[in-house]
């Protein structure tokens, strides 16, 4: 059996009994404050930046030394650019490429609207099956939720059509 010896908290300056011989804060909260205070004052960073090798960055290639293990990418761009591919890719099964090839097949304006990209808070959207999920095309963001409140049919798409239709000739 380990015998305790005391020890003085760093933190609070409290005397406590060490259960295990490297022990160094009496409790979780002092450990965790120090941890906080040496995080935000920068003392200690998580990786120390020389342990890990250089790596290529997985959009442009270029050479550069990551912080941490998940860095992939060497600058911001090239991040946001990795991460809307990788979007893209999870939810449409397209590239990043192929997304900016079909915003240029119609002048990067909305399928139905024709409203042009640069007019619109968002960048245009990807339109797809909900039930196969192929891609149909670019669509701004109200043609595609009107399409998806019409529940993606062309028979509720002409039936509000004709419903429109009914009364623009009545006036």
């Amino acid at each position: 059996m380990e015998s305790s010896t005391l020890k003085i908290c760093p933190v609070c300056g409290i005397e406590f009994s060490a259960n295990v011989h490297n022990q160094l804060y009496c409790s979780s909260k002092c450990s965790h404050t120090k941890w906080k205070l040496s995080r935000q004052n920068g003392i200690r960073k998580k990786y120390p930046n020389t342990y890990f090798k250089d790596k290529s960055c997985r959009n442009c290639g270029t050479i550069f030394k990551p912080s941490a293990p998940s860095h992939h990418y060497c600058s911001e761009e090239c991040a946001d650019i990795g991460k809307k591919d990788a979007y893209y890719s999870r939810n449409y099964s397209i590239t990043l490429e192929e997304y900016k090839d079909l915003v240029a097949l119609n002048d990067s304006k909305c399928w139905i609207c024709g409203v042009h990209n640069d007019d619109i808070h968002n960048s245009l959207a990807v339109d797809h099956c909900h039930t196969t999920g192929k891609v149909r095309g670019i669509l701004c963001h109200n043609c595609n939720v009107s399409i998806g409140k019409l529940g993606d049919t062309s028979e509720a798409l002409l039936k509000a059509y004709n419903y429109l239709k009914k009364f623009e000739e009545s006036k």
